[in-house]
């Protein structure tokens, strides 16, 4: 997983922070690629993700997508947050919910911890 890749990037750039980029979980029907999760272990492990990350320091993630890119059963077309009629996924409803329950906390940077209001 990327945990590994961060610490040999530590070590490239000892100090950095570090971001991740195009994270989530295909529930399409194709493996190839990507494996797939049922859309119930999604809602699960979006929240589980974001949180994980934030704990091991990484302080912006990025799902990749918010949108399903169709309607088809490949693999790039099903990581989205939200159907591509606009509608949640289940993965995107606990993601918000996820944001709800944060949204009055702020992050104070220097003390690297979330203030309630």
């Amino acid at each position: 997983g990327y945990f590994a890749e961060m610490i040999d990037a530590a070590k490239v750039a000892p100090g950095k922070q570090f971001f991740v980029t195009e994270t989530g979980y295909n529930t399409g029907t194709s493996d190839s690629g990507h494996p797939r999760v049922s859309a119930s272990a999604a809602a699960k492990y979006a929240p589980r993700l974001f949180l994980e990350n934030f704990n091991r320091g990484i302080l912006r993630s990025f799902w990749y997508e918010l949108f399903n890119l169709g309607t088809g059963g490949d693999q790039e077309s099903n990581f989205g947050l939200l159907n591509n009629d606009g509608s949640y996924k289940p993965q995107g409803t606990a993601v918000r919910n996820l944001t709800t329950l944060l949204k009055e906390a702020t992050y104070d940077s220097t003390n690297r911890r979330w203030v309630a209001p």
